[in-house]
């Protein structure tokens, strides 16, 4: 879930469900990050403004993403740090404000990588701003509401995985997209069949498998 786990694999899932101001696996040819949900207006490498440029975007239970999502987003989840959240503790010097319809941004210190700020999924307000850490651990991430692409498929004969729904997504080659997790790495080697591996932590090597290159690198 987003904010639980910022680690490069953990994006990576959570931008199948979700989607941010910028786009954290897309840029232009100048090297800067693609506006995805918003248009972000550098006035520095401190001052940033917002405005939504998605207005026709929605939700997985057919909600608008709105600018107040955003706001709540930046001000509420991570400013104020609503949850507690470890990593989220050093951003309460940060000033979020929103005026006529667009978000103004303001850091402590001049940085060129404040902008990966924007890079962070935009969560629901109206399903988020009452619930708790436990229950947004629990009940949301069970039924996540999500506004990208993919979809978490429901399932209850494999505890131990995730299988995310792609069809929807652009500039991807596959259906479906499975986490799976096992008791032990000879388990994964028994049960292995002839599904690409993608990713795989484990101090051992996996034999019997061959890097390939697939018609295009993007999966979101």
């Amino acid at each position: 879930m987003p904010y639980l786990k910022n680690n490069e694999q953990s994006t990576f899932y959570q931008n199948l469900l979700f989607r941010s101001c910028l786009n954290p696996y897309e840029k232009d040819e100048k090297g800067n990050y693609v506006s995805d949900l918003c248009k972000v207006y550098a006035e520095n490498n401190k001052k940033y403004v917002l405005k939504i440029i998605d207005e026709n975007a929605t939700r997985s239970d057919g909600v608008a993403v709105s600018i107040d999502d955003i706001f709540f987003t930046y001000d509420t989840i991570i400013r104020q740090n609503k949850w507690g959240i470890d990593n989220l503790n050093t951003r309460d010097q940060i000033t979020v404000a929103l005026e006529d319809g667009k978000i103004k941004v303001e850091f402590p210190t001049e940085n060129k990588d404040n902008i990966l700020l924007f890079t962070n999924a935009i969560l629901p307000k109206h399903i988020l701003q009452n619930t708790t850490l436990e229950n947004y651990r629990t009940d949301f991430a069970l039924a996540p509401v999500t506004n990208n692409c993919a979809m978490i498929m429901p399932q209850n004969t494999d505890i131990n995985s995730l299988i995310f729904d792609v069809t929807q997504c652009k500039n991807t080659n596959f259906a479906y997209y499975q986490i799976k997790s096992y008791d032990s790495f000879d388990e994964f080697q028994e049960n292995k069949g002839d599904e690409i591996i993608d990713l795989y932590e484990s101090p051992y090597e996996l034999q019997g498998y061959t890097s390939k290159n697939i018609l295009t690198s993007k999966l979101s």
